[in-house]
C-alpha cells in the first residue's frame, strides 16, 4: 500500500475498487492542512499511523475542521469527505463550487501564488526522482496524468 496514511480516502485503506473519488477525499484533506497548517486528524490522539488508517477505515469519524475556514469551505471539505464513494463528487464537479470561485483578499491571493509557485518547484523536484520531465507550466512530458488510476508514490 502506498500513500500518507491521513489523506487516504477510506475505501483506499481498505483495499476496495477505487477511482477518482478517492483523490477527493485527498482534495479535503489538503484543504484542511492548508487551512489549517496542520495535517489532517493531527489533533487525533491516533499518533501510530496504522491506528489512524483503522479509525478512517472503521469509523464514520472525520477530521476536524479548521475554525478559519468560512461556510462554503466547510460544505466544500464535507462534500470532499462524504464517507460513501458513490456519493462523493468527482473532483471535476467540484470546480464550480463557490468555495472556489470566492475572489481571494489580495494577502490571501499572493500566499496562493506562492504556494503555487513552490508547489510547482516541488513538482519539478519529484519529477527528477521519478525519471520524469515536468515542463515550465506544471505539466509532465512522461506521465499520463489522465489516466483513470489514483497512485500515491510515498510509502507508508
Amino acid at each position: 500500500m502506498h500513500g500518507t496514511p491521513s489523506f487516504m480516502a477510506p475505501e483506499v485503506i481498505r483495499g476496495e475498487p477505487h477511482g477518482r473519488k478517492a483523490d477527493t477525499w485527498s482534495l479535503g484533506c489538503v484543504v484542511i492542512e492548508m487551512a489549517s497548517a496542520h495535517p489532517p486528524w493531527s489533533d487525533d490522539s491516533q499518533a501510530h499511523p496504522f491506528a489512524l488508517m483503522y479509525k478512517i477505515a472503521s469509523t464514520m469519524d472525520l477530521p476536524a475542521l479548521p475554525a478559519v475556514l468560512d461556510t462554503d469551505g466547510c460544505d466544500f471539505v464535507r462534500r470532499c469527505l462524504d464517507r460513501n464513494p458513490k456519493s462523493r463528487p468527482f473532483p471535476a464537479d467540484l470546480v464550480d463550487h463557490v468555495f472556489l470561485a470566492t475572489e481571494l483578499p489580495s494577502a490571501t491571493a499572493r500566499a496562493r501564488d506562492t504556494v503555487h509557485a513552490i508547489t510547482v518547484g516541488e513538482a519539478s523536484e519529484i519529477a527528477d526522482m521519478e525519471d520524469c520531465s515536468v515542463l515550465s507550466d506544471g505539466t509532465s512530458e512522461d506521465l499520463d496524468l489522465s489516466s483513470s488510476s489514483s497512485t500515491v508514490h510515498a510509502d507508508v
